[in-house]
């Protein structure tokens, strides 16, 4: 769609290794838009538009191992996780904590697709958006988590300084059209 649109149109697309990066890139202007979960209180120089919902699940790999149906086996089972550039909880740990649980974390990989390929023929579970079913973890089988774990919002955040471009306006829409599409779809 945005080569059909804007077919001269130069994307780049950079990883930020958490909220500290992403925010230092869009507030030096090395970037004008970032999607990251949304934020619960958004600095005063950043502007959120919130794209979709989603909810995690469990991904495993069914020739391996068995689904975690109970809290005892998901917070004993071996457990892949995004590395997020620091060394803070993740929201899923923070939570698993604030219940008294902790799980182990014997994998960390940078990106969605390389964990999918390093837990694929092992007994290690992911717990992920469910998004991810239809991409990176299309091959994985998956279920709800054994414990009742937080929504998931996920946003476009972009800095003032580029909020009234007009360039930058029909880019935000167009992702917002396009997701909103997508979730009408489901």
């Amino acid at each position: 769609l945005l080569r059909q649109r804007a077919p001269h149109l130069s994307l780049q697309v950079k990883r930020a290794y958490g909220r500290k990066e992403w925010l230092t890139v869009l507030r030096d202007r090395r970037a004008d838009l970032a999607f990251t979960l949304a934020e619960v209180a958004v600095d005063n120089d950043l502007h959120q538009q919130i794209l979709f919902e989603d909810r995690y699940v469990c991904f495993y790999d069914a020739s391996h191992r068995l689904a975690p149906d109970s809290l005892e086996a998901y917070v004993k089972a071996s457990h892949a996780v995004i590395t997020s550039g620091g060394i803070q909880p993740s929201e899923i740990d923070k939570f698993l904590m604030s219940r008294g649980e902790a799980r182990q974390v014997v994998l960390e990989a940078p990106g969605f697709g390389t964990l999918a390929t390093l837990i694929q023929g092992t007994d290690l579970i992911a717990t992920m958006p469910s998004c991810l079913k239809d991409s990176q973890f299309s091959e994985f089988s998956f279920v709800d988590p054994p414990v009742e774990l937080p929504t998931l919002q996920f946003a476009q955040v972009w800095h003032q300084l580029s909020a009234t471009s007009e360039r930058q306006q029909w880019f935000r829409q167009l992702i917002s059209d396009v997701m909103s599409n997508r979730q009408s779809a489901k």
